[in-house]
């Protein structure tokens, strides 16, 4: 198993107010996630501390209130459904070319940036996000910016989640499919 990624980002000390959450995706690997509410951001294994986004309880406010701009397209979709061809295919009808986008998806995902990062971006934006639609910026629905929501047959979306997992070493490579799929209907 690889070792623990150090994370970009610091996590506030997590108190008894907060809910901590630790599940199974597979027998012998569990994640450790703070959840606000229903939305949750898994933890670096190894650390309580740090994360590849901002501290979830910080962010979610403040994306709320991000201002948007009437040209901003907010594609919203579960991990491993498509979101970033989705993504691709948007930004190539928005610029009017099939040349693939530099900047890469990560760069404008809602979650993984603290709004004022997205302030310079060249408009139109397209923003992408696995947070649920009332998590969006609320002028987001209150510009009628248009929202893409993203949708896949779920038995795909597990397969691709569970090689994607794989790959990434967030479980040991015997784990079969078989045993993450029996743990992720648990979740």
């Amino acid at each position: 198993m690889a070792a623990p990624p150090v994370g970009r980002y610091k996590i506030g000390p997590i108190t008894e107010k907060d809910t901590l959450i630790e599940f199974a995706i597979t027998p012998r690997n569990t994640v450790k996630s703070l959840q606000v509410g229903d939305a949750i951001q898994h933890l670096a294994p190894g650390s309580e501390d740090s994360s590849f986004l901002p501290d979830i309880r910080e962010i979610l406010p403040l994306i709320q209130d991000m201002p948007v701009y009437d040209d901003d397209v907010f594609i919203i979709a579960h991990a491993k459904t498509g979101t970033h061809w989705t993504w691709e295919i948007v930004n190539m009808l928005m610029k009017g070319s099939t040349d693939y986008e530099k900047m890469s998806k990560a760069r404008r995902q809602l979650e993984f940036h603290y709004p004022d990062e997205f302030q310079n971006m060249p408009r139109p934006r397209v923003f992408n996000s696995h947070l649920l639609l009332h998590h969006i910026p609320k002028q987001a629905i209150e510009k009628k910016c248009k929202v893409i929501m993203v949708q896949r047959n779920p038995k795909d979306t597990v397969v691709s989640l569970f090689y994607h997992m794989k790959a990434s070493g967030s479980f040991d490579a015997e784990t079969t499919f078989s045993e993450f799929l029996s743990s992720w209907l648990k979740l």
